[in-house]
């Protein structure tokens, strides 16, 4: 497609040279004095098509996920100034394998950089920066287990133990795809090397649930099938069964709060 363009994008410049000479020498009351009349429509014509090509080649994603991306970030933007508090954002639904990729990036500046690409592609209206938020992930065997022991529990909000400790500041959160194993969405850190996280097939069933612990760090939950260990939380925590230690349950009936109230 690329090779047709370019001998398109060449061969405008001839013909509308041949049919500009003829245009003005040709004799009068044949074919030629009608184009005349139509030159207008021919300069007119050459742009549509121009801006027709670029539109067909504007990088987008579905409306669902599209959907999925903007509740992520109006969840974000809620919770900033809040914490200790959980909140829940529209679940990603399968991103593709060769699909969508969500990139949350801390800049240095206090704030993070979210970039989303679909076929290694920036989609520039669904990129966006958050100032003064940072990301954090629930992941790490001491982090898992303070995490667990601070609200894994049956308590009353009021009542919960307090625990220190119960998330791992990061640079860098990567969601995507992967058919690896268990076909599914993943998240990834790469700072966490190739032990923690990392080698978890299908590990974002996170329920949509994100948690702050001061209302400037925001910590997503790589799942793990079974137990939780340092790859993160059982997934049953996080809503796959309806127990009332999972913690939409426990947000459910006020056993933990929600950033929004």
């Amino acid at each position: 497609m690329e090779g047709v363009t370019k001998i398109v994008m060449y061969l405008i410049p001839i013909i509308m040279f041949v049919l500009l000479v003829m245009y003005f020498f040709a004799p009068s009351g044949g074919v030629f004095e009608k184009f005349k009349d139509a030159g207008g429509k021919v300069k007119e014509y050459l742009p549509t098509i121009g801006a027709e090509k670029l539109q067909g080649e504007k990088v987008d994603v579905s409306g669902e996920h599209r959907g999925e991306i903007l509740s992520l970030k109006n969840t974000i933007e809620n919770m900033k100034g809040k914490g200790p508090c959980f909140a829940r954002y529209k679940q990603f639904s399968d991103l593709g394998e060769e699909g969508v990729t969500i990139s949350l990036n801390y800049n240095g500046k206090g704030g993070s950089d979210f970039i989303v690409t679909t076929g290694k592609q920036i989609v520039s209206d669904l990129s966006f920066t958050i100032n003064e938020v940072s990301p954090c992930v629930i992941a790490g065997g001491k982090v898992v287990e303070a995490f667990g022991l601070h609200y894994i529990n049956d308590k009353q909000w009021k009542d919960k133990p307090i625990i220190t400790n119960d998330y791992a500041s990061v640079n860098q959160i990567i969601i995507s795809y992967s058919a690896n194993n268990f076909n599914g969405n993943i998240i990834r850190v790469p700072e966490l090397g190739a032990d923690i996280v990392n080698g978890v097939s299908n590990n974002l069933k996170d329920a949509g649930v994100l948690y702050t612990p001061d209302g400037k760090n925001i910590c997503f939950f790589p799942t793990v099938t079974f137990g939780s260990d340092k790859d993160g939380l059982s997934e049953n925590y996080l809503g796959v069964n309806k127990g009332m230690m999972a913690i939409p349950r426990q947000m459910e009936i006020k056993r933990l709060r929600v950033c929004s109230e």
